[in-house]
């Protein structure tokens, strides 16, 4: 599903509303009924119940009063807080006005600050509240009234329905500025925006339901619109499994890992290129990680490669690490591999030598900081899997513009350097060097524990050696990953999750794609 700007959604609206000939009103009267049926649906039967609308003076305030229509038509006892004067309503939100009007509907149109007096009643007495003050469009933060409105809102302790966007929020950012409603359920209309996919924006929106307001699906497919929520379609692209399928065919994997301290990586690497389909994984690490490894995972192979004095990877070790690449249909570097400055010499010579797509995660991406311009250089397909602190060092941004702009950077950051980036972390982002984008929506607090990034690698990893493109094998990694750590958290809750929960679900997870592909 695409994830639509302020600009992106106002386009679709208005070609049709002229190309198509739709009239506006109609497509008011479709979003209002969305409105009303994601309240049913979370809310159960509306008749009886209180419910309060703050409407503004635009086509979002136009929307919550058609929705005060349908609920009065519902049995529920609905009233109305308009910001602003009755005239200055225009066009569907004044047809709508004039029809609660005639309907008797209550409305109270607050134009000072004294005018809120009474609405606090209203509040205390109401079950539901409806907030369609500002919508789509709105440059934050709001002033005057509407703040005022926000607040009380906020205070109320009911539950709250947002109309298309909670008022305060820019459909553009993730970012929160001044006030905003806290949503428990936010109706958006045709399309996702921004804001309702990433954090912390999401944090306000509750629950969030698209609505279809019936725009014309040719519509909608030929939208430039770039940004796309990441759906179970991506696992069309999993490869089959061959009845005569032996372990060569079923991908090789050179895994460049571990280091002292932290050889505990590299064996939850190459675990999950297993679980994820690969047959063969080449594990090389340090002489005295060796040990360790085979312990742990006696399937795994081992190249045994030159170390420093610190037992991490040196520079000597690139033609060993070369050699061992013949032959693999993918290969990763960087889980544990550490930060010594010999082993940084070594990934940046191999990553301009090497000539198979590689997956560069971890302690890799941090030798890269500051020597970015080498991934310009490489002919492969190189895939990134940055947490948030690793791409501030890549990209020197502070924490908090990588925060509220992780779309952009990650857009941006694919495509000057011509690779795939995952930037990881909740709704983790996924950029390729066409500019495309896709957000992931699965996954959950309980994966933010120690490994979880390794076991992604090894996914990805996994599914490119099995003969996924690099580009199909990211994405349906990240969604296959974050799906585990769904499934382990409704087996274990999200408090004290590890990786190696991940790594247990792996094959059940798969087991299940692969049954629905045969029901089809």
């Amino acid at each position: 599903m695409k994830v639509a700007n302020a600009e992106q959604m106002k386009r679709l609206d208005r070609e049709a509303v002229r190309e198509y000939r739709i009239p506006g009103i109609v497509l008011m009267e479709n979003a209002s009924l969305g409105v009303i049926r994601a309240m049913e649906t979370k809310y159960g039967r509306l008749w009886g119940r209180s419910v309060l609308i703050f409407c503004g003076k635009g086509n979002n305030g136009g929307d919550g009063m058609a929705s005060a229509r349908h609920l009065a038509n519902r049995g529920a006892h609905v009233q109305v807080v308009l910001l602003g004067e009755p005239e200055s309503l225009q066009e569907d939100a004044a047809a709508n006005y004039a029809i609660c009007e005639r309907m008797k509907i209550r409305i109270h149109p607050v134009v000072s600050p004294k005018d809120f007096s009474s609405v606090s009643r209203w509040i205390s007495k109401a079950d539901l509240i409806l907030d369609a003050i500002l919508g789509t469009g709105i440059v934050p933060p709001v002033r005057g009234l509407v703040e005022q409105a926000v607040r009380r809102i906020n205070r109320s302790g009911k539950p709250v329905i947002s109309v298309d966007l909670p008022t305060g929020l820019s459909a553009d950012s993730s970012e929160i500025v001044g006030e905003v409603v806290h949503a428990d359920l936010t109706v958006t209309f045709g399309l996702p925006k921004i804001s309702l996919v990433q954090y912390p924006s999401l944090s306000n929106a509750g629950e969030v339901h698209v609505a279809d307001i019936s725009l014309p699906w040719e519509l909608v497919d030929q939208a430039e619109i770039p940004v796309e929520l990441l759906g179970e379609e991506i696992l069309q692209a999993l490869p089959p499994r061959r009845p005569d399928l032996h372990k060569g065919e079923a991908g090789r994997v050179l895994l460049i890992a571990g280091s002292r301290g932290m050889p505990g990586a590299a064996v939850m690497a190459a675990l999950s290129c297993f679980r994820s389909g690969a047959g063969l994984v080449y594990a090389a690490v340090p002489g005295r990680v060796r040990e360790f490894f085979h312990k742990q995972l006696v399937e795994g192979i081992t190249v045994t490669l030159p170390e420093t004095e610190r037992d991490h990877l040196s520079l000597s070790a690139l033609p060993d690490i070369l050699a061992a690449a013949r032959g693999k249909k993918a290969a990763v570097m960087g889980p544990g591999i550490g930060l010594d400055p010999a082993t940084g010499d070594m990934v940046r010579s191999l990553i301009q030598k090497i000539r198979i797509p590689m997956i560069l995660d971890a302690d890799a991406l941090s030798h890269l900081a500051g020597n970015t311009a080498l991934l310009r250089k490489i002919r492969i397909p190189v895939i990134l899997t940055p947490h948030p602190g690793e791409m501030a060092r890549l990209t020197d941004v502070s924490d908090k513009v990588l925060k509220t702009r992780r779309v952009d950077l990650a857009r941006e950051f694919a495509a000057a350097f011509g690779v795939i980036l995952v930037l990881k972390g909740a709704r983790t982002v996924i950029a390729d060097p066409k500019g495309r984008v896709w957000i992931n929506p699965t996954g959950n607090p309980g994966m933010a524990t120690a490994g979880t990034g390794d076991v992604l690698t090894g996914m990805i990893a996994g599914l490119a050696a099995q003969g996924m493109a690099p580009l199909q094998a990211a994405l349906a990694g990240v969604f296959l990953h974050g799906r585990c750590g769904d499934r382990a958290a409704a087996h274990r809750g999200k408090r004290g999750l590890l990786a190696r929960d991940l790594i247990r679900e792996i094959p059940n997870v798969l087991r299940t794609v692969d049954d629905k592909k045969r029901t089809r």
